[in-house]
């Protein structure tokens, strides 16, 4: 047995040594290239572009059949609910699936109707004098037109419960502190004035935010000099410029690259309304920006500053927008075998990921209410795959045409590619196929925000597409499908796309004014007689505001009887007729019996419908 045992682990640790080197070459092979980058063939790119077609035209249909009857509208049972992703997908998006559609198709007659040789076209740039400051101009026009839609398209209002958690977490910051102790008086009540995300101490004496803090602490900054509104519109114009520098990096040669990478990133409907909320998206993809040009400077000051703008990253809100994007990079950076740099990178990222979760047992651990990271993620059933291809058109329908159709020819473009452009490629994938294996869809959201961080390098892989986009149409088609793109952007994309979003954001923002308005102590919410009725449950980090607002979900008997004897007639229930007035949908309550007023007397308080006037 002893004489078999020797000549078998040998055997095992030479298959084990095998694998290893298989791995690392195929990891080598994926991510980094070093042939000559020569592009497919015309004629390749024309078929790619049919197919493509194809498949956009038939996203028209596909699409919203998905999502027929697994929706609130008014053509289906209204008391079932439903996610905002669906009923946004079903409301807006087979306008810009069609719109999308027709300029695919476009551009496949316009690649048929060009020269067929495989030298058709010219190699030179469609804009040849790409300037810093031609960036500059349109992160300029980014930050004034996200700006303005902060208020007029957004109503300043935080939708998503994540932009309300951010915005409560920048306060409690501002006031210096991590967490805010409750008051001793609601203590008792404090599981029902907790908002979603919110994490809470088991004895309701101390809460805070549920996310990691970066992205609140810069935003707490913004606060204290009364600037919060102007910080995402910020990062999207810094992203811009920041597009533009990595894509002189990778194409030092051709700068019309660059300002095409620029433009596709400045256009991008996602970019744009993103940008005018409060969601942390912004923070992940101008800091993943900020990274990408530290390691394609290729220096001294890059390669340290890499893994520090990572670290930060990691910890704006989550650390998985960061992770996705970074880890094909950071498999290359291993097979490149730079030892000196890969223990620098090794030990501060993981320095960084220890204090991070320090950070998370001391702050965040002991609190109760968000669910566990662990708990959100499941296998995937049929449902999660079909919503998983509905996100990944919606991700294409929020960019200008074209770059939706060149970023899918980048992809197919694959045995082209350079090492950073494949490292881009599987950053996009990584992000779709990572959410995948959660068990619900985005919620609330305006273009796909969980593969928002990979935005500018989908505008980068548009920009070098484009070099194949030149042999197979030609300059001059080239150049009126690039013009006719941002025209179509600029006339039909952002103006029906604010028009929705205000159509849609409105009435939830008007609710939740009312209700600040209302003359009472506490306010009392059934989160079962409203659509995202749960979302009403907003309250000031200091409960210092008035109403202070509480879920129906807590109320037991003995919180009844303090909130009668301590607030007597000042407690008022919040009726679905209130909310039926500004335009979002009301359900029956699902209580056997009325939430108030308790069984021993008290009179409640009237209702009065709000005037035309004031809507």
């Amino acid at each position: 047995m002893q004489r078999r045992a020797i000549p078998f682990a040998r055997l095992v640790r030479r298959v084990a040594d095998v694998r290893r080197m298989d791995l690392t070459a195929l990891i080598e092979r994926l991510l980094d290239s070093t042939t000559p980058v020569t592009g497919p063939s015309p004629r390749r790119t024309r078929r790619w572009i049919a197919q493509i077609a194809l498949i956009f035209a038939a996203l028209v249909v596909l699409g919203p059949l998905l999502t027929w009857r697994t929706v609130l509208s008014d053509l289906v049972d209204r008391t079932k609910g439903g996610s905002a992703f669906y009923i946004q997908y079903q409301r807006h998006e087979p306008l810009f699936l069609a719109v999308m559609a027709a300029f695919a198709l476009v551009a496949l007659i316009f690649a048929r109707s060009a020269n067929r040789s495989d030298s058709t076209g010219s190699d030179g740039g469609t804009v040849r004098d790409g300037k810093p400051w031609h960036a500059a101009v349109l992160a300029a026009v980014v930050f004034g037109l996200t700006t303005a839609g902060t208020w007029a398209v957004m109503h300043r209002f935080p939708l998503a419960m994540d932009e309300f958690v951010a915005e409560f977490q920048a306060r409690i910051f501002a006031a210096g502190g991590v967490t805010v102790s409750v008051p001793p008086e609601w203590q008792q009540l404090a599981p029902g004035l907790r908002p979603t995300y919110v994490g809470i101490e088991p004895n309701g004496a101390y809460w805070t935010s549920s996310y990691w803090p970066v992205y609140s602490g810069i935003r707490a900054l913004f606060l204290l000099a009364n600037a919060d509104a102007i910080l995402n519109p910020l990062f999207a114009a810094v992203s811009v410029m920041l597009v533009f520098a990595c894509a002189r990096r990778m194409w030092p040669d051709d700068s019309s690259l660059a300002w095409l990478a620029a433009a596709f990133l400045a256009s991008s409907s996602q970019l744009l309304f993103m940008s005018m909320t409060a969601f942390s998206m912004p923070a992940h993809l101008c800091f993943a920006l900020l990274w990408l040009y530290a390691l394609l400077r290729d220096d001294r000051a890059g390669w340290i500053a890499a893994p520090i703008i990572g670290v930060l990253a990691l910890g704006l809100h989550n650390p998985f927008p960061h992770a996705l994007f970074a880890a094909p990079f950071l498999l290359q950076v291993v097979t490149r075998k730079r030892w000196g740099w890969i223990a620098y990178f090794a030990v501060v990222y993981g320095i960084g990921i220890a204090a991070w979760l320090a950070w998370m047992l001391k702050w965040q651990s002991p609190l109760r209410g968000p669910i566990p990271a662990h708990q959100l993620f499941e296998l995937p059933g049929v449902a999660m795959l079909l919503t998983q291809g509905l996100s990944f058109s919606i991700f294409l329908t929020w960019q200008t045409p074209l770059l939706a159709v060149l970023f899918v020819v980048s992809t197919l473009a694959w045995r082209w590619l350079s090492g950073t452009e494949r490292c881009l490629v599987a950053g996009v994938l990584l992000s779709f196929a990572f959410h995948t294996f959660l068990y619900t869809s985005q919620g609330h959201g305006w273009g796909y925000r969980y593969a928002y961080a990979t935005l500018g390098g989908v505008a980068l892989l548009g920009a070098g597409a484009m070099r194949y986009a030149r042999k197979a149409f030609g300059e001059a088609a080239t150049r009126r499908l690039v013009v006719a793109s941002l025209l179509v952007t600029g006339f039909i994309q952002f103006p029906v796309r604010a028009w929705q979003i205000e159509a849609y954001v409105r009435p939830f923002a008007r609710v939740h004014e009312y209700i600040a308005k209302i003359d009472a102590d506490v306010v009392i919410v059934d989160p079962t007689s409203s659509w995202y009725g749960i979302d009403l449950i907003r309250n000031d980090p200091f409960l210092k505001r008035r109403p202070a607002i509480l879920s129906s979900y807590f109320l037991q008997p003995a919180t009844k009887h303090a909130l009668v004897e301590r607030f007597g007639e000042r407690v008022h229930l919040l009726e679905p007729k209130e909310i039926e007035q500004f335009g979002l949908p009301t359900f029956e309550s699902k209580y056997d019996r009325p939430v108030w007023p308790p069984s021993y007397p008290t009179k409640p308080r009237s209702y009065v419908p709000v005037a035309p006037a004031a809507r």
